[in-house]
């Protein structure tokens, strides 16, 4: 059973909007907000300077309104709590809306919908809660969106939320063809889509690309890069001109795998998304923006890190990946090498790379950004701009990644302070797959057969659930899985029947155990039961993968207080001797199979699946220096003072250097012999952003923290 197949989806949370038919959509206010038509023209035909190839044209409604000031609430039955409002602008195609002021606490679940609930963006929760405060969403392809909240009984406040502005694509601009997404098949006809070409190093490099579309419509492209820790941190490189200030990194949503299945396929699946980043550096003569993700891309978003080459050797050949118009992925190549160019007097002089003619493909409005690969299948620079279209493809400008990378002395003015931690000096690094090996071996272990339904079951027990609370008071259950060789766990998941929290702080504990249910654990993390939904799988991602070689469980312990919580996790039955039971519970004071405890003969599995494969990924790096996240900065936010402390006492001396967001050093400090925590003070700082660089024995840690401060 495939349980890895409920997994795509936007990284979002479980839930659902209240059922179509549970409500009247004309009960719930309109609100229909005056847009203003922002139309940037970026080619002219009369000009000697090639035109920026990202797209801004759009509808534009500023609303800044809170969620208090209008829609309406309702009581359900189960004493949840629901507000919603609408939004209608007649001549749009699709409304991207963005929340300026996004602080949900606990126990509230946000969705975004359209009439039909046939696209539904969500849930968002606390866990989407960012220091910016902001919240941009992909686009509803309509007219009309509806948001709704849920709120929990025990929920006394559900937090901040402010509708900031909504930005929209003008009705006549829409293709007649998209099926998923308003975007597909609006790129000229002489690109060729990504999956025509199956190169296995092409087809490893296209997962680094991505999409960028923020303020609703605007389009560019980027691209994940490897940094010298090859640890997969989320740094993303596009234009400078794309992102140019840290309200668009804000509201900027990165999308992933979107592409046709197959060569000039159908639409994509544009539901991988990342909403919002830092821009970590950029400059106003180099015409790039390094940007740090809100969040890692998990697994299922197969994330790349791109390799990079930083010397000023033109390529000998080359290609791009992109996505021209914001359509699906493209690529273009180049047979000749590349020349030094001079893109136009607001950028450095010579600091591009020039294809002169693309072999194959082209470039468009919403490619900028997008990588020059090299024959190495290295980034070598990010394309500005040029006058390459289909049918006349020539004449395209890359930044060099050669000036972008120490150009400027600032770290906030280039990428080597951020893409060489460990100062190696490195000319060119190959590309990094953080779960290459998952996807190569990787499986989904389940014991639940496929011809039988999970279902929950009230057998064995007065009151409560076989699986979860129940009259017996049962607090342990656990599924028992085999291996024939040694393999590592991934992830885990598990599909509860019924979930109903009655605090913020009711949880259950997930753990993995060796040989036997109360054999040694290897792993353990607590749950919040409002992060879980009814029949939909909750994945859990231990920290490192899980080496095993034996028998082991999967199991959770749950709690009877508060009294009211309800948890029971789903159960499959299968036939008389056709398999053996797999579940256990632990009841009168010993562990026992659960068909026992429920009187039956036939089998019993928890639908729990355990994400396997064979072989333990690589992570580079000195046993005796700290890893990034054995170093733990606190509090954060901070205010005069904050700890930096070591999982294990430092074998090296530690500098520690401060920097403001502009990359200016405030101080620097050299600590002998350290002990495990440093108290370190930040002397009258003015609130903002600062970053934190360790060096401990040429081993960097770069720390992001948030000061607030009466000091101006």
């Amino acid at each position: 059973m495939l349980c890895i197949d409920n997994l795509l989806a936007q990284v979002q949370y479980p839930g659902e909007p209240l059922p179509e038919g549970q409500f009247n959509l004309k009960e719930i206010p309109l609100l229909t907000p005056q847009c203003d038509l922002i139309t940037k023209s970026l080619v002219n035909e009369n000009s000697v300077t090639p035109p920026l190839k990202n797209i801004e044209n759009q509808l534009f409604c500023n609303l800044n309104l809170d969620y208090r000031d209008f829609g309406v609430w309702d009581t359900l039955s189960t004493g949840i709590k629901v507000w919603r409002a609408g939004i209608f602008v007649g001549n749009a195609s699709t409304i991207s809306l963005v929340f300026n002021n996004y602080k949900l606490n606990k126990g509230v679940r946000l969705f975004v919908y359209n009439s039909q609930q046939s696209q539904v963006r969500g849930a968002f929760t606390y866990k989407n809660n960012k220091l910016s405060g902001s919240l941009a969403l992909t686009a509803i392809q309509a007219n009309t969106l509806y948001i709704e909240m849920q709120v929990m009984p025990f929920v006394n406040n559900p937090g901040e939320l402010k509708l900031g502005y909504i930005a929209c694509e003008p009705a006549v601009m829409k293709t007649t063809e998209a099926i998923q997404d308003s975007f597909f098949r609006t790129s000229g006809y002489c690109n060729a889509d990504i999956n025509c070409y199956q190169n296995p190093d092409i087809q490893k490099v296209k997962n680094s690309v991505v999409r960028i579309v923020y303020d609703g419509i605007e389009r560019c492209t980027g691209t994940l890069v490897n940094t010298t820790r090859q640890n997969g941190h989320p740094f993303l490189l596009t234009a400078g001109h794309c992102i140019d200030n840290q309200r668009r990194a804000d509201n900027a949503i990165f999308f992933f795998q979107y592409e046709s299945p197959s060569c000039y396929g159908s639409d994509g699946n544009s539901s991988f998304s990342i909403s919002g980043s830092t821009l970590l550096a950029a400059s106003r003569d180099l015409d790039f923006a390094l940007l740090e993700l809100s969040e890692k891309p998990p697994y299922y978003y197969h994330p790349y890190f791109a390799g990079w080459d930083r010397q000023n050797i033109a390529p000998v050949s080359s290609y791009t990946i992109h996505h021209p118009q914001g359509d699906v992925k493209k690529i273009s190549f180049e047979e000749q090498p590349a020349e030094t160019g001079d893109f136009s007097a607001e950028y450095l002089a010579n600091s591009h790379w020039l294809v002169t003619q693309w072999d194959i493909g082209t470039t468009e409005q919403g490619s900028s950004g997008c990588p020059l690969f090299n024959q190495n299948h290295h980034i070598t620079g990010t394309l500005t701009g040029g006058w390459a279209v289909c049918g006349n493809s020539v004449n395209d400008y890359f930044q060099k990644f050669f000036y972008c990378w120490d150009h400027h002395s600032e770290p906030s003015g280039q990428l080597k302070f951020w893409l060489d931690p460990l100062q190696t000096g490195a000319g060119f690094i190959d590309g990094y797959d953080p779960f290459r090996n998952f996807w190569l071996s990787g499986d989904t272990l389940s014991n639940t057969s496929y011809g039988n339904a999970s279902v929950l079951s009230r057998e064995g027990t007065l009151k409560g659930y076989a699986s979860g609370h129940n009259s017996d008071s049962a607090t342990l259950f656990a599924e028992k899985f085999y291996f024939e060789q040694q393999k590592n766990i991934l992830g885990i998941l598990i599909r509860p029947g019924i979930v109903y929290p009655t605090t913020d702080s009711s949880k259950i504990n997930v753990f993995v155990r060796k040989n036997y249910p109360d054999g040694e654990t290897l792993f353990e993390t607590d749950v919040l039961l409002l992060d879980m939904v009814a029949n939909e799988y909750f994945t859990i991602q231990p920290d490192v993968p899980l080496s095993i070689a034996d028998d082991f469980y999967i199991g959770y312990k749950i709690f009877y207080q508060p009294a009211s919580d309800t948890f029971a996790v789903k159960i499959n039955i299968g036939d008389d001797g056709l398999a053996e039971n797999t579940a256990f519970i632990f009841s009168g004071n010993l562990w026992q199979p659960l068909n026992s405890f429920m009187g039956t003969t036939q089998p019993v599995s928890l639908d729990i699946c355990a994400l396997t494969y064979d072989s333990v990924p690589y992570y580079p790096g000195p046993d005796t220096l700290p890893k990034e996240k054995d170093v733990f900065i606190y509090p954060n936010p901070a205010h005069e003072r904050i700890n930096i402390t070591f999982w294990e006492l430092p074998k090296y001396d530690v500098k520690i250097n401060l920097y403001n967001v502009s990359g200016q050093l405030i101080k620097s400090e050299l600590y002998k012999s350290p002990d495990v925590e440093i108290e370190y003070y930040l002397e009258n700082l003015p609130s903002g952003m600062y970053f934190i660089r360790m060096n401990v024995n040429n081993f960097i840690i770069v720390k992001k923290i948030m000061v607030l401060s009466d000091f101006k």
